[in-house]
């Protein structure tokens, strides 16, 4: 596991290549920083991604202090705004403020200032269907303050961090409930049933979780997404859950755990029950690359969006499955008698072992995958918010990687050599909370800015 983690760092920074981003502004009428003689008919905005219409909001502030909604129609290509309707327009200085959401859902918010400079026998002027713009000093446009300050919520919120988080949490343990329903439960002897009743409570009590963070995070994410100063409206939930591949994630989020809910709550055929319960648990999984940074990315088809799924059920069959073995598992070994028990907990930890290592490489492979869409170079790897937030997860990882195997090397045969469970529960322990870590970078990660094109 050691050389695994090692090659998935060197193909990393070997195969870095530039990758999507967050939208970006890249020309506009008018420019940062113009002076404009005479005031355009509209204002036209180009970005480097196509943009959500329903969550695209555009601002003008006034030279008094007012703020003018502008109206805002699509241009030739979604990536592109039209800005008609302006108000007249004095001379004066003015900030142009916009928030845009990509595919992936994540708004983002930006500014531009420009000066109209009017002749002077003329107070104001409506828009004219020309512009002649030249370039102001800096020094006439004083800052203003941060787009993304304390006081507003957005996207790296300490808040929907946590949101986030518990979703991550109740999302890998109930694909490691299912995983270890599905390879793990059935090869283990007779005693197995005992396990079952602490299986089906972990697994109702992930769905019940996700659900709840569903709720959160649709909250969380109208918050993010209402301009500054503004409070979520019903227009504004609307928008999120039926015109955007963001509200798609939710409502599959909301199924599948609806659906592992009632499957584990009814009193059906135990195999009917947890195959049921796999399929919503399928159905969430697919929820989550909808409201990632892989829903954004162009050129590779639904290449990104699997990979993505991919990943996550890689960490769930990981951290997921050694938190059923140790919530569900370890328990029922302590039920039979003293002599039985030994082997028991060794065939326990015997079953549990590849269903780890594959799932552990799946996470490397996929990971590898999505650094190579995100990272931009191979000095990016180094540099940058969302390089930096990658190489924490890494470290901490090789961490998780580290315990893991100790476990196997170290404590899983000592079992067979009639050890306590004491240091299984110990070590699996201190790996699940290293684990929880990283799936708290994670969080971070998955809303940071990726590397952007040049």
């Amino acid at each position: 596991m050691r050389r695994a983690f090692a090659l998935a760092v060197a193909c990393v920074a070997t195969w870095a290549t530039p990758a999507a981003a967050h939208p970006v502004l890249v020309r506009s009428i008018p420019a940062a920083q113009d002076t404009l003689r005479t005031v355009p008919a509209q204002f036209h905005l180009v970005f480097n991604k196509p943009l959500l219409a329903r969550l695209t909001t555009v601002e003008l502030q006034m030279p008094g202090g007012e703020t003018v909604r502008l109206r805002t129609d699509s241009g030739a290509t979604r990536s592109e705004l039209m800005l008609a309707d302006l108000p007249a327009l004095p001379s004066g200085a003015y900030q142009l403020v916009w928030q845009v959401a990509g595919d992936d859902g994540h708004p983002v918010r930006g500014s531009l200032k420009f000066v109209v400079d009017l002749p002077k026998q003329i107070d104001s002027v409506p828009a004219m269907p020309g512009t002649a713009a030249v370039h102001h000093p800096t020094d006439l446009f004083p800052p203003s303050p941060s787009l993304e300050d304390e006081s507003s919520f957005h996207v790296l919120s300490p808040e929907y961090i946590a949101v986030r988080w518990v979703t991550f949490l109740a999302m890998l343990t109930l694909i490691g409930t299912v995983i270890f329903r599905t390879l793990v439960w059935p090869r283990l002897p007779e005693w197995r049933a005992a396990i079952l009743p602490r299986l089906r409570t972990l697994g109702l009590g992930a769905a019940v979780l996700l659900l709840v963070s569903a709720m959160a995070r649709l909250w969380a994410q109208a918050a993010a997404t209402a301009m500054q100063g503004e409070s979520i409206t019903l227009d504004l939930i609307t928008a999120l859950l039926l015109y955007s591949p963001w509200g798609i994630g939710w409502w599959l989020q909301v199924g599948g755990a609806l659906v592992v809910a009632v499957a584990l709550l009814r009193r059906a055929d135990a195999a009917t029950r947890w195959w049921i319960a796999a399929a919503g648990t399928l159905l969430a999984v697919i929820a989550m690359p909808l409201s990632g940074h892989a829903a954004a990315v162009e050129g590779l088809g639904p290449l990104p969006l699997a990979a993505d799924a991919l990943h996550v059920i890689g960490a769930g069959g990981w951290l997921g499955t050694l938190l059923a073995l140790l919530v569900a598992g370890v328990p029922a070994t302590r039920t039979l008698a003293a002599g039985n028990r030994t082997d028991a907990l060794a065939t326990l930890v015997n079953a549990y072992s590849p269903v780890a290592l594959s799932a552990a490489a799946l996470v490397a492979i996929t990971g590898v995958f999505a650094a190579w869409q995100h990272i931009g170079s191979i000095d990016a790897l180094w540099a940058g918010g969302y390089a930096r937030v990658l190489l924490i997860k890494l470290g901490v990882l090789a961490l998780v990687v580290g315990t893991g195997a100790y476990n196997w090397r170290v404590v899983r045969p000592a079992l067979s050599r009639g050890s306590a469970d004491a240091p299984i529960a110990r070590s699996a322990g201190f790996e699940l909370a290293i684990g929880a870590i990283v799936i708290a970078v994670t969080a971070v990660l998955v809303a940071t800015p990726p590397a952007m094109m040049p």
